[in-house]
């Protein structure tokens, strides 16, 4: 039985989504997916935003503005 080297590639795909969106009751947390998210993100909101690690908190009143802006500009959120 002879054994064959292979080369496997692996890559990771692109994510399905440049944000994710997750609640915590009176908060949410916007989480961008790709750098390229990040610094849109980053670039849309004010220079004082309540960034918790990598996430960007938002009220509840303004999610629903931010979500819908972020998708008539193109970008995904899931």
């Amino acid at each position: 039985m002879s054994s064959q080297n292979r080369s496997v590639h692996s890559s990771t795909p692109p994510p399905q989504v440049d944000f994710t969106v997750e609640c915590y009751g009176s908060v949410f947390f916007v989480r961008c997916e790709t750098a390229v998210a990040k610094a849109a993100l980053q670039h849309l909101v004010v220079p004082d935003a309540q960034w918790f690690g990598d996430a960007l908190g938002v009220e509840a009143r303004f999610i629903g503005g931010l979500v819908s802006a972020l998708r008539e500009d193109g970008w995904r959120v899931g």
